[in-house]
Order: C-alpha cells, then sequence, then structure tokens
C-alpha cells in the first residue's frame, strides 16, 4: 500500500533517474564525480531499461526470455512500436544514448557490481548525460 507503486515501471523507472539526478547534482556541488559515477550511471541505466520495458505489452516470462537486460532488444521492439502506433522515428540521440549504456554495460551488470574492464580513461560529461536523461524521460512521459 501507500503512495507509490512498486508494479508500475514508468513510476520505477522516473524513481531511478530521479535518483541519478540528485547523484550527479551533489557530484557536481561536492567535486564527487569520480566517486558517484558508478551509482550514477547505472540509476540512469537502470531508468532506460524500466522505461523501455514499462512501454511493452509483455510479461515478465516474455521480457526475460525476448530481451532480460538488453537495451539494445528492448530500444528495437521500442521502436518498431513507435512507427506502428505512431508513424515517427525514434531520434538519433535517444538511440546513441542506449547504444551508449549497452556499449559499457550490456547485461546491466557492470556499474553495479564495479566490472568494467576499460583500458583507457574515459570522460563523462555528467551535465550532458542529465540533460539527455530529461529528454529520454520525457519523451516516455509522452508514450505511456
Amino acid at each position: 500500500g501507500g503512495l507509490f507503486d512498486f508494479s508500475n515501471w514508468h513510476q520505477l523507472a522516473k524513481a531511478y533517474k530521479l535518483a541519478g539526478d540528485l547523484l550527479v547534482e551533489n557530484s557536481i556541488k561536492n567535486d564527487l564525480g569520480y566517486e558517484l559515477i558508478c551509482p550514477i550511471i547505472f540509476n540512469y541505466r537502470h531508468a532506460t531499461e524500466l522505461f523501455l520495458k514499462s512501454t511493452l505489452k509483455m510479461s515478465d516470462e516474455e521480457l526475460k526470455k525476448k530481451i532480460g537486460h538488453n537495451l539494445v532488444k528492448a530500444a528495437n521492439i521500442f521502436e518498431t512500436k513507435v512507427k506502428d502506433e505512431f508513424g515517427e522515428e525514434l531520434p538519433d540521440w535517444f538511440m546513441n544514448v542506449v547504444q551508449a549504456f549497452d556499449d559499457f554495460d550490456r547485461n546491466g551488470e557492470t556499474f553495479r557490481y564495479g566490472k568494467l574492464q576499460v583500458k583507457e580513461e574515459m570522460l563523462v560529461d555528467l551535465t550532458h548525460l542529465r540533460d539527455k536523461m530529461a529528454w529520454l524521460a520525457e519523451m516516455f512521459d509522452r508514450v505511456v
């Protein structure tokens, strides 16, 4: 009971996105980007996964079999849905966000368990990432 429905994946996705936003705000304010990068990206990636899954009319079992935690598979199904139901194409920035998460965290475990095996230093613009996630959330608010 209560005010929050944990079974509503869209609402839960918004909560994970908000957590990412708050971590970004705190990391910028307190110069903690290095320490908070994994939780930030995990929250945003998980929000993206839940946003996508919230739009797909599949049972939990179907989602596990067809998609698992693979964002590209979910995005491709979502893309077909958007074309069929709205006659629209997804913007390039959307697929770029999905692809970036997939490149570093295909199974949703990299930033959760610290399994990132990168040989080169990477730069993540947290403000830019937060802005892209705002666009993504706004897009899903229109679709749901």
